[in-house]
């Protein structure tokens, strides 16, 4: 079976709208890091030292929970109002992210 597809113009764009994207993502932190030169761990310490922090916090969690997920875990930890509000707001966070 000889069957042919045919890209059109809108599609054309979106892949090189997201090849741009991406190799400016990856251009960017290397660009940074470049202008800084050794100055630019600095500018990386306090998002790891968080990342870890969060990790840390989630392992804790699941420590002290075990068999639950994050959002059981909020509503007994936070009651039913506060709890649904920490999961909109750990929900929005994903999203926008």
């Amino acid at each position: 079976m000889n069957r042919k597809e045919i890209i059109n113009h809108r599609q054309m764009a979106w892949v090189v709208g997201a090849i741009f994207a991406a190799s400016g993502f990856v251009n960017q932190q290397s660009e940074l890091i470049h202008i800084s030169g050794p100055d630019a761990w600095g500018s990386y310490m306090l998002p790891i030292l968080y990342a870890f922090g969060v990790c840390f916090v989630f392992y804790y969690l699941i420590q002290l929970y075990p068999g639950k997920n994050l959002f059981q875990i909020s509503f007994e930890l936070c009651g039913k109002w506060v709890g649904g509000i920490v999961n909109l707001l750990f929900l929005i966070h994903l999203w926008l992210n």
